[in-house]
């Protein structure tokens, strides 16, 4: 995703692009979208690692059908207002163990 053209979408709200065929990662200057509720990117070719700090109104983070690797930061695991998190279909390390008390 071209992070220049989406830190210009200083109120964009909703980042939904389901099978567009998009390569890359996600840029980690998402965070800075303080707008942003809803990400959207499933079943594309999306790969590398998720971003550890998240947009601060995130409320969904769905990118379920994508090459993302790695763990999943703790940031996306513990957000409180986070309502909705699908990342099936990745090559992610699921372990929650550390991160459940």
């Amino acid at each position: 995703l071209p992070a220049d053209a989406l830190l210009r979408l200083t109120q964009l709200e909703q980042l939904v692009c389901v099978r567009c065929d998009l390569h890359g990662g996600l840029p980690h200057s998402l965070a800075t979208l303080t707008a942003l509720q809803r990400i959207v990117l499933s079943g594309n070719e999306l790969d590398g690692e998720l971003p550890v700090a998240l947009p601060p109104a995130l409320q969904h983070f769905v990118v379920d059908g994508n090459k993302f690797t790695g763990r999943l930061p703790i940031a996306l695991i513990a957000a409180p207002q986070l309502v909705a998190l699908d990342v099936a279909r990745n090559a992610l390390d699921h372990e929650l163990e550390p991160y459940v008390q």
